[in-house]
């Protein structure tokens, strides 16, 4: 039942990125702002008590039942906003409130459905969120240099001497993969501080999370291990990899829940 809930905030999130100009085909790309305007005024409605949509009257119950701060569904879209103005971020320090509001805001969304005991549940989620989008991101070089955006940040590009143009034309360099690294180092620390702000008591109900933690930081391994070939190719996990990882998963909650 729970997790039924969380999906239904999984579908806003993907109704609203489908709105905007980075994900939606060429041919539904018609005012994106405007679509974005209307999911605002729909989500007016939903805590108004005045939901116009099924997906939205479904949402207003998973919003009410277990009182989830409005706020975090507006930092979703506030986030997918964000890509209609702009392609690049100067710093990390530009770059970390993209990724809270279109990561970390659902991760927060979900652990409301999901249930926590600890208050430091927040900070993993937060932490969880940010490391999710970034491994996205060095995934998705290529397919976001395609489309013009550049998410790395500008800094570090400075910083390891590699220029807009050498992404945008897929350059692959020893400069590249130094950028890269310092990146991967990154998210690797946010992996490691998600991981070491879940509490015990939380394992059992955050398994999905758990789960997502593994996988994404399963792929991140697998981008560092092909020396950051992110310009040539998409790295993906098989999906026996995924499911011995999200059985892996359940079985170090269930044990937390034991010891609990």
């Amino acid at each position: 039942m729970r997790a039924s809930h969380a999906s239904l905030a999984l579908e806003f999130l993907l109704r609203v990125h489908f709105a905007s100009a980075r994900t939606a085909p060429r041919a539904s790309r018609r005012e994106p702002a405007l679509l974005l305007k209307r999911w605002r005024e729909e989500l007016e409605r939903v805590y108004a008590g005045a939901p116009t949509r099924a997906l939205s009257r479904a949402l207003a119950d998973s919003a009410r039942r277990f009182n989830i701060p409005r706020e975090l569904f507006e930092e979703i879209i506030n986030g997918v906003e964000m890509d209609l103005s702009r392609k690049r971020y100067q710093s990390w320090e530009e770059l970390r409130p993209y990724c809270y509001r279109v990561a970390s805001a659902l991760g927060l969304i979900c652990i409301e459905i999901f249930g926590y005991r600890n208050l430091s549940a927040k900070l993993y989620a937060e932490n969880l969120g940010l490391a999710l989008q970034l491994t996205n991101i060095l995934r998705d070089v290529r397919e976001d240099a395609e489309r013009g955006r550049i998410y790395l940040p500008l800094e570090d590009l400075a910083r390891f001497s590699v220029s807009e143009n050498e992404i945008l034309d897929g350059v692959y360099s020893p400069n590249f993969i130094r950028l890269m690294d310092f990146e991967a180092r990154r998210a690797r620390e946010l992996y490691a501080l998600a991981q070491s702000e879940l509490a015990a008591e939380d394992r059992a109900t955050l398994l999905t999370a758990e789960a997502m933690r593994l996988i994404y930081a399963a792929l991140l391994g697998r981008i560092i291990k092909s020396n950051y070939r992110v310009l040539d190719r998409r790295h993906s996990l098989s999906a026996p990899h995924k499911l011995y990882l999200v059985g892996r998963a359940w079985a170090v909650g269930r044990l937390g829940a034991l010891r609990g």
